[in-house]
């Protein structure tokens, strides 16, 4: 192989990876195009081809790119004009960090059944209309309601909010979009019709089949909750609101969650199409590795599809194009005390708090804040060098704010493990589909 110009180099983020005798992959995790290449010999992709077509066709997949061009500061720039974007202002809202269930993994302390008060309630409204007069790019408040359980404060913080919320959009022209995290317990009929105006969306959460749900969640009676909850989930997608249906897994309770798909059965084919699935793993949960449940995962998720229901693929994330909402600048989670946050899964103490929200409906931020939360991605040396950082996108603001420096990899992915994720998303996006098609 002739030596290349010197124009150009390979790209930082490409990997190239063996697929068969006679093949290779070549993956680039900034343009997430892949290339297949024919091994003739002695030839190595991860040389620069004098081959002029080859070449060619290895610049317009932008596994080869100029010399001087800074590949970190491209990836910054495509974080900064998603994360920057004035055009939508994420509001997530605890009205109580009281709940009516104990879960055993559940990382908050529900001490007593604290609620918004009317100031803090007063001060929101004045933040919303702060936000609607400064953003003169926006097109969207999306209004997210967390806890706690947010269902509780219903009647006294949620109907109030999202009523304020909807008149104020509607005269400046800003769509509302309006989601709930909750347990699902507490949704009624009557409840379900009200929200279901406001296209409201939900991610509702269940711990195994019926048995095994009803050993973590219970109420403080000791009555189960499986069955209130999988009507209410029925009664959402009936009503044409869109549920993401996270199941919490251990490596205990995976052989139950196969039973879910079974009391879903008899729900209507339409209202399925409301309904996705995602299964995440309680963190807490150390008992085997979590590629030795991958298997059973996959196995799963084929259930879960056969049954008329979409599911989550984590194989083809891309956190550069899609990050976490705590990264976005318009983002920020007002808790039921006036206490200011970005991350939604953390202790809310005051502590961890970045400001305090004022009479005025104004931000009063801690020292530097936010501006060194927001920057923090792409600060690691490990992570301005990583072949897959555009897909992991260096991680959220949050974990990289917790993380030790001199950590390494503070997701954890060893070089086998970074190209284990390509395989698979190189098999999701290509092989699968090819394989059904047929």
């Amino acid at each position: 192989m002739q030596k290349s110009p010197k124009v150009y180099k390979l790209s930082i983020f490409t990997s190239v990876l063996p697929v068969s005798e006679g093949h290779w992959i070549v993956y680039n995790s900034f343009t997430d195009k892949f290339m297949v290449v024919r091994r003739c010999g002695e030839l190595n992709p991860r040389q620069l081809p004098a081959i002029p077509e080859l070449r060619e066709n290895l610049i317009a997949a932008g596994a080869i790119v100029k010399n001087d061009v800074d590949e970190n500061l491209m990836l910054r720039e495509r974080l900064n004009s998603i994360t920057d974007n004035d055009r939508c202002f994420q509001l997530h809202v605890n009205p109580t960090l009281g709940c009516n269930f104990r879960c055993w993994y559940c990382y908050e302390q529900h001490d007593g059944m604290p609620m918004m008060d009317n100031a803090t309630l007063q001060a929101l409204f004045c933040l919303v209309e702060n936000k609607l007069g400064e953003m003169k790019g926006m097109k969207e408040l999306s209004l997210s309601f967390f806890g706690g359980e947010p269902l509780l404060g219903y009647d006294r913080i949620v109907r109030p909010l999202i009523e304020f919320c909807s008149v104020e959009c509607g005269r400046r022209g800003v769509e509302l979009r309006v989601h709930f995290t909750t347990n699902g317990f507490l949704l009624n009929s009557a409840r379900v019709e009200y929200l279901a105006r406001y296209k409201a969306t939900f991610q509702i959460t269940l711990d195994g089949d019926r048995h095994t749900h009803d050993t973590v969640r219970f109420t403080s009676g000791g009555k189960g909750s499986y069955d209130t909850i999988m009507r209410n989930i029925t009664k959402l997608a009936d009503a044409g609101c869109h549920v993401i249906m996270r199941i919490n897994y251990t490596a205990a309770n995976l052989a139950s969650v196969r039973c879910i798909p079974d009391d879903m059965r008899n729900m209507a084919e339409e209202s399925r199409k409301n309904i996705r699935v995602d299964l995440q793993r309680v963190w807490q949960d150390s008992s085997g590795a979590g590629d030795e449940l991958a298997d059973e995962i996959e196995s799963l998720a084929d259930r879960f599809t056969e049954c008329g229901l979409a599911v989550s693929d984590h194989a083809l994330w891309n956190n550069s194009l899609s990050p976490c909402y705590a990264d976005y600048r318009h983002q920020m989670l007002i808790n039921y005390n006036g206490d200011v946050f970005k991350c939604t899964a953390r202790d809310f103490s005051e502590a961890n708090s970045l400001g305090r929200l004022t009479p005025s409906g104004e931000i009063k931020w801690k020292k530097n804040m936010p501006e060194d939360y927001l920057t923090l991605k792409l600060s690691r040396p490990e992570c301005r060098e990583c072949r897959i950082a555009p897909l992991c996108g260096s991680g959220c603001c949050q974990k990289n704010r917790e993380t030790p420096a001199d950590c390494g990899c503070m997701l954890g992915y060893t070089e086998q493990a970074k190209d284990e994720r390509i395989l698979k998303r190189f098999e999701r996006a290509f092989v699968i589909p090819a394989l059904e098609a047929r």
